[in-house]
């Protein structure tokens, strides 16, 4: 496993299996009993009034 990859986690119930990122850095991955992990879903729908604040250091419409 790597940071980055998307693998499938099933979640505690009434949850359900979902794809997950794992975020948890390459180089402490093989001494953890545990990693972190985010679900991955849709893109957030955002109007004109929704905006987030860009990598690039500007501001752009983006998923969340």
């Amino acid at each position: 496993m790597r940071r980055g990859e998307i693998r499938w986690y099933t979640f505690r119930l009434p949850d359900k299996r979902r794809p997950v990122m794992i975020l948890t850095r390459n180089e402490v991955i093989g001494n953890l009993n545990e990693l972190i992990v985010v679900p991955v879903t849709s893109p957030a729908i955002l109007d004109e009034t929704d905006r987030r604040y860009g990598a690039s250091g500007d501001y752009a419409t983006c998923s969340a």
